[in-house]
């Protein structure tokens, strides 16, 4: 039976990707580029750039160091390079998750993942940027696994190993669970997976990535910055961090032997790694840590029952994709659980956790929403709108935040509001340049005054409307009515007399270098 256009390709799902699609082209630029603190780093990031241009057999990060050269191509110069790859790298996550959805609603589920994590300091900040195009190799490896293209599944694999090294035990088993696939159905399809697999297994042999010393450096770094953020070491974790092994460990230079000096101290840091993972990951996912544990304990528990049931009715296939993402689950932890978890490790795990939260929704589908649906459809009603307002309480709840982000600015209103509330006066007066802040202040008897008002000499001026507080700014000095008067001159070059007994005097707790708290003493 020859299938028509229409029944392979879903156009109206096509036409939401495509408007997805630009949308996301037209917002990420004024995503990405509203970093403050947007440069080039050094070290890893800058080591993979430069080993591009002198590439030679398969060293650490091969893949991704032979991406860069292809990238040199069309980017001669490497500060262009380097922020192009950057650029390049979110849009293919991108890209990947929209292309990939099979119907609406996976396109809903991938969009709103996108926009969590585009947002967060996982994308935004990321660095180094290779953890960007692990999890993009990743996504794709999981894909072409659960539709069966099994030749790229091993292909992909192979790559992967080259950017993380973690991931070279997981190239090792790709074939088992390709094997078990295909092992009942044509020996022909075994065919180029097999021949993919060897061919990478015979490069993997000759050049072994977990050999190299990537991996031990990683950990030496990270168990010395571990400690360096526990204020249990003060040196610089990340050029002295031998020192730290060999007093802990008793042996330096070999990951392995490392591990095996001292299993209390490789416990306590794997502990508290695990503990830091999910409070790393609900602060950048900017989400309550309860509501991600709850998350991923459900999604979990999800595809255990999946699992559980599949072996029981003895589907092997079945079986082995549940084994598969769990599988791939665990050597995506590795990073954070064995070296830190930082910001860039999470996103790997949070790329092979969407999966998991997708496969739960459809064994949620077919187990209790179409069977039971009538039946319990109060309930699903109530369980909507509860998760919905639990949403928008989550949404409104970054008041605090902004609030802390406020008051972090050292020229920001909201601190110079708080500093004034801070003086605790009784009745405030204020002659402000920059607007009026009584409603900020919480004080009833609070009088804005604007530099504009002044129709009088200033020391009649201060008097008359009682003004008891001056924000200073460079405003005066560009106004005529202040500029021209003897009297405020003479004033700020008295250091901010107005008589024998009265002042002002500045507020010294108050460190904005562009404007300055003037209080009137007596």
């Amino acid at each position: 039976m020859k299938y028509q256009f229409s029944d392979r390709i879903n156009l109206n799902l096509w036409k939401k990707k495509f408007l997805l699609f630009i949308l996301l082209l037209v917002i990420l630029p004024s995503i990405l580029n509203n970093h403050p603190s947007r440069d080039i780093y050094l070290y890893d990031e800058t080591f993979y750039l430069e080993s591009a241009d002198t590439l030679s057999g398969f060293q650490d990060a091969a893949s991704y160091s032979f991406y860069y050269k292809m990238l040199s191509k069309i980017w001669k110069n490497p500060v262009e390079r380097y922020f192009s790859n950057y650029l390049v790298l979110v849009l293919s996550l991108c890209f990947v998750f929209i292309s990939i959805a099979k119907n609406s609603r996976e396109l809903l589920l991938y969009s709103s993942f996108l926009s969590l994590i585009i947002v967060s300091p996982l994308i935004v900040s990321a660095m180094p940027f290779i953890t960007m195009f692990s999890s993009v190799l990743i996504a794709l490896a999981i894909y072409t696994y659960y539709n069966r293209r099994f030749s790229a599944f091993i292909l992909i694999s192979f790559v992967l190993t080259y950017a993380r090294v973690e991931f070279y035990a997981f190239f090792l088993l790709s074939f088992v669970f390709v094997f078990l696939n295909l092992f009942n159905k044509s020996k022909k399809s075994l065919i180029l997976p097999s021949l993919f697999y060897l061919l990478g297994l015979c490069i993997a042999i000759l050049r072994n990535p977990s050999s190299q010393e990537r991996a031990y450096i990683a950990f030496c770094q990270h168990y010395a910055f571990s400690k360096y953020q526990r204020g249990l070491y003060f040196d610089d974790p990340w050029t002295t961090c031998d020192r730290l092994l060999l007093q802990d460990f008793g042996i330096v230079g070999d990951l392995q032997k490392v591990l095996l000096g001292n299993f209390s101290a490789l416990l306590e840091h794997i502990v508290l790694n695990i503990k830091s993972l999910f409070e790393v990951l609900a602060k950048n996912l900017n989400l309550p840590l309860y509501f991600v544990v709850t998350i991923l304990v459900l999604t979990l528990f999800a595809e255990v029952y999946r699992l559980i049931l599949n072996i029981r009715r003895r589907r092997l296939v079945l079986t082995l994709d549940s084994i598969f993402l769990f599988t791939f689950l665990g050597f995506s932890t590795i990073g954070s659980i064995l070296y830190y978890p930082r910001d860039h490790y999470l996103l790997q795990i949070l790329i092979v956790v969407i999966f998991f939260i997708k496969r739960g929704a459809i064994l949620l589908e077919i187990s209790f929403v179409r069977k039971k649906f009538q039946q319990f459809k109060k309930y699903l009603v109530l369980s909507g709108v509860i998760i919905f307002l639990l949403f928008v309480g989550l949404y409104f709840k970054n008041h605090k935040k902004m609030i802390i982000s406020g008051l972090e600015k050292e020229c920001g209103v909201l601190r110079l509001a708080e500093t004034i509330k801070y003086l605790n006066l009784k009745e405030i007066h204020m002659l402000s340049p920059d607007g009026g802040l009584c409603v900020y202040l919480g004080n009833k008897n609070c009088e804005n005054i604007y530099p504009y008002e002044k129709k009088m000499k200033f020391l009649d001026f201060i008097e008359k409307r009682k003004i008891n507080i001056i924000l200073l700014t460079e405003y005066y000095e560009k106004d005529a009515i202040y500029r021209d008067d003897s009297e405020f001159k003479k004033f700020r070059e008295s250091n901010y007399k107005l008589n024998s007994g009265t002042y002002f005097e500045e507020v010294l707790l108050y460190t904005c270098k562009a404007r300055k708290i003037l209080v009137k003493k007596e």
